[in-house]
């Protein structure tokens, strides 16, 4: 089994998925948009994260999730425009799209 390469992503939204497992949906600088299936703990909103993930459906499955770095601590104005801007890419962006 091959491993698969670790990208520099940020987790834009999760919502629970069957009884221990979560979808989430991923921004990669290098790959977009990614969508997947993850089961282990999440790293906070607006952390850097590493992230890898294996599959050729859109439905990835996400095999690591590493936060690295400090959380952008957002408050008031900010953290309204932070979510915002999450839900902007999820709805605009293609899959996959760079």
């Amino acid at each position: 089994m091959s491993l698969a390469p670790l990208n520099h992503a940020f987790i834009l939204h999760s919502r629970p998925y069957r009884e221990k497992s979560r979808l989430v949906d991923i921004f990669s600088l290098e790959h977009g948009l990614i969508r997947g299936v993850m089961r282990q703990r999440l790293p906070p909103l607006f952390q850097p994260c590493l992230v890898a993930w294996r599959g050729k459906n859109p439905l990835k499955s996400i095999s690591q999730c590493e936060a690295t770095g400090q959380p952008l601590v957002l408050e008031g104005n900010a953290l309204f425009a932070g979510f915002y801007l999450n839900e902007l890419l999820v709805r605009l962006l293609a899959e996959e799209e760079v």
